[in-house]
């Protein structure tokens, strides 16, 4: 999956921003909610993304190379955004741009979606995560596309679904499961069509249909 840009404007404005209003003066807000470490390291030497120099207006840098303040020098380590208190974004940018481990909180403070970016792709393993911080959705990617274990869970933390997929398309064997655990289809992709025979059950376990 290919991040473009419009793509990425949106997960920086999802992760708020700071402004003279919020902190007098300007620069970096005061947080008033606590993290456990490593988590707390990590925000601790992140540098404030509205305090870096893109020579673009502060709305557009997501498109623009990160530099430090009063130095050209290209941006490398960890950023933050800091809206009301609570951190929204960390992210790791190279050479002034995203590249490498990006984590997104709600504004409430819990973590939503954290990921990695290898040159505008993701790379590695994407999660979501619910509100009590189990997760929702999970996957992983190789150069941009959707490769191995898939799976997604109810708001229970109970399996929902499980898929395989290769290069971007779901192949291999998947499942459904009810809210109570027990498996509720079974069967097979097959270059991101379901292929071949298939089972499903009631959530009481008795069978429910056969079919291919």
């Amino acid at each position: 999956m290919k991040i473009f840009p419009l793509a990425l404007f949106s997960l920086f404005l999802l992760a708020g921003c700071s402004s003279e209003e919020d902190t007098p003066g300007g620069g970096s807000q005061a947080l008033v909610m606590k993290y456990p470490e490593p988590l707390a390291g990590i925000i601790a030497q992140a540098v404030d993304a509205d305090e870096l120099d893109d020579t673009q207006p502060k709305d557009d840098y997501v498109f623009r190379t990160q530099y430090m303040p009063n130095e050209r020098t290209p941006k490398s380590g960890w950023i933050k955004r800091i809206f009301e208190g609570k951190v929204t974004l960390l992210a790791e940018v190279k050479d002034g741009a995203l590249n490498g481990r990006s984590i997104v909180f709600e504004q409430g403070g819990a973590k939503w979606k954290e990921f990695t970016l290898k040159n505008g792709n993701y790379e590695g393993t994407y999660t979501e995560f619910q509100a009590d911080g189990s997760k929702k959705f999970e996957c992983s990617y190789v150069d941009g596309k959707e490769n191995g274990s898939w799976k997604h869970w109810h708001n229970n933390s109970l399996l929902a679904e499980e898929r395989v997929y290769q290069d971007g398309q779901a192949s291999g064997p998947f499942a459904l499961y009810h809210t109570n655990g027990n498996k509720a289809m079974e069967g097979a992709y097959q270059a991101g069509e379901r292929h071949g025979p298939f089972t499903k059950w009631h959530s009481n376990k008795i069978k429910e249909a056969e079919g291919t």
